[in-house]
């Protein structure tokens, strides 16, 4: 299920700019930043209506999606991105001492958009 979008990384001795053009049918609402210890693993929900942009920063991860009908393993390095647009469950697990991902969401915060567990 990893779809890609249009962005670029710019590099310079000061370091990297991420830049996002072009994400889908996301209107963004809301980021935020995800910093997941090694061995750590974070997710096990899904979202209802929401659809997000995972983009890892820093690191590597074990990434596991669950729909419905299937089950997807991959992994997931640096620069990468992940566009969660269907009812699934993103699991992940860095593979390093840090992993850092970036995450754009199209809704607010809204509690009762989360269910936790597989789909």
């Amino acid at each position: 299920m990893k779809k890609s979008c249009d962005f670029k990384v710019v590099k310079d001795n000061r370091g990297q700019l991420f830049s996002f053009d072009k994400i889908g049918p996301l209107l963004l609402k809301r980021a935020y930043f995800i910093e997941c210890k090694g061995g750590m693993r974070r997710g096990s929900h899904f979202h209802k209506i929401g659809k997000q942009l995972i983009c890892l920063v820093e690191g590597e991860l074990n990434v596991k999606t669950f729909t419905e009908k299937t089950c997807e393993e991959f992994v997931m390095r640096q620069g990468e991105i992940f566009f969660q647009d269907t009812f699934c469950t993103f699991e992940f697990e860095s593979r390093v001492d840090i992993s850092k991902l970036l995450v754009l969401c199209d809704n607010e915060h809204d509690p009762d958009d989360y269910y936790a567990g597989e789909a």
